[in-house]
C-alpha cells in the first residue's frame, strides 16, 4: 500500500542480501501496462500461452512457460535457460509488422500481422519450440485485417489488410510450403463493401460466414480437398442490419447453427 510519494507499506517475502543497503537492487519494469500497452492477441500452442502485439513492441511475441501459462520467466534463479523456459521473440523485418492475429496449424503457429503472414516454428524439425531453438520466418507479404480468422478443416481464412479480399493460408505438400490465394478472385464484387468478421461453419455443408462493414451477409461454400470455392449473398428481411455472427452447434448434433446479432428499426426505434 502506498502512503504518499515517500511511504510505502510492503511484506517481506524474501531477504534482500546484506550489502543492500539503499536504493534499487534488482527489479524491471513490466513489458505490459497501460503505459506499454496490452496484447491484441492470444493463442495456445504447444502447451504454451503465446501473446502478442502492444503498442510499444507491435512485433514482439511472449510465451509462457510449457504447461505454466502464468509464468513467463524465461530463466531460473540461477540464470539458467532450461527448455520449458518462457521466451520473447521479435518478428525481424524492414517494416513494422502489428501483430494482428495467431492462429495453430499442424506445421506452425501462425501469426498474422500488418505487413504478412509469418510461421513460428522450432529450428530443429520434428521437435517443439524452446527458447534456444525458436526460429519465425514470413509466408507472405499480404498483410492481415485486424479480424479474427476462420479456421477451416486444415487451413486458415483471413482477411487482407485492405479488408475486402479473403485469403486462405495452408501447407501444400506437393510444395513443401504454405501458400496465400486469393479465394475472392472471382467475386471481388461480393466483399467489396470490407469484410468485418468470419464464422466458420462446418456441418452440413462447410461455409465460411461473413458479415461486412455496410451490415450485409455473405458467404463462402468451401471444401479444399473438392477445390470448392463458392460465394453468395444473404438478404435479411425488414431492413436488419447484421452486426456479428457465431456458429455453434446444435442441440440435436448433427449440424451446426448460424447466429446473427441484426439491428432493426421497429416503430421508429432501434432494436
Amino acid at each position: 500500500g502506498v502512503t504518499d510519494a515517500r511511504h510505502a507499506e510492503a511484506e517481506v517475502v524474501k531477504t534482500l542480501p546484506g550489502s543492500v543497503t539503499s536504493g534499487a537492487w534488482d527489479w524491471s519494469e513490466g513489458a505490459w501496462s497501460d503505459y506499454q500497452g496490452w496484447p491484441g492477441a492470444v493463442r495456445f500452442y504447444e502447451g504454451r500461452l503465446w501473446w502478442g502485439g502492444t503498442v510499444k513492441s507491435p512485433q514482439t511475441l511472449w510465451a509462457s512457460r510449457s504447461g505454466d501459462y502464468a509464468n513467463f520467466k524465461m530463466h531460473d534463479p540461477d540464470g539458467t535457460v532450461t527448455d520449458d523456459a518462457g521466451l520473447a521473440l521479435q518478428l525481424d523485418s524492414a517494416d513494422v509488422n502489428a501483430v494482428r492475429w495467431m492462429a495453430d496449424l499442424e506445421k506452425a503457429l501462425v501469426v498474422g500481422t500488418s505487413g504478412g503472414e509469418w510461421l513460428i516454428r522450432s529450428g530443429e524439425s520434428g521437435s517443439p519450440i524452446t527458447p534456444t531453438s525458436v526460429r519465425a520466418t514470413r509466408a507472405s507479404t499480404h498483410g492481415c485485417a485486424d479480424v479474427a480468422p476462420a479456421m477451416a478443416a486444415n487451413a486458415i481464412c483471413y482477411v487482407q489488410r485492405a479488408g475486402r479480399k479473403v485469403r486462405e493460408l495452408a501447407y501444400v505438400w506437393s510444395e513443401d510450403g504454405f501458400r496465400t490465394p486469393d479465394l475472392t478472385v472471382l467475386a471481388e464484387h461480393v466483399t467489396g463493401a470490407g469484410v468485418r468478421e468470419l464464422a466458420y461453419q462446418p456441418e452440413p455443408l462447410a461455409v465460411v460466414w461473413c458479415v461486412l462493414t455496410d451490415g450485409t451477409l455473405a458467404a463462402m461454400t468451401y471444401d479444399r480437398e473438392q477445390k470448392v470455392v463458392g460465394w453468395h449473398r444473404h438478404v435479411l428481411g425488414g431492413g436488419a442490419v447484421v452486426e456479428s455472427a457465431a456458429v455453434i452447434p446444435a442441440s440435436a448434433g448433427w449440424h451446426d447453427e448460424l447466429w446473427l446479432l441484426a439491428r432493426r428499426t421497429v416503430d421508429g426505434e432501434t432494436r
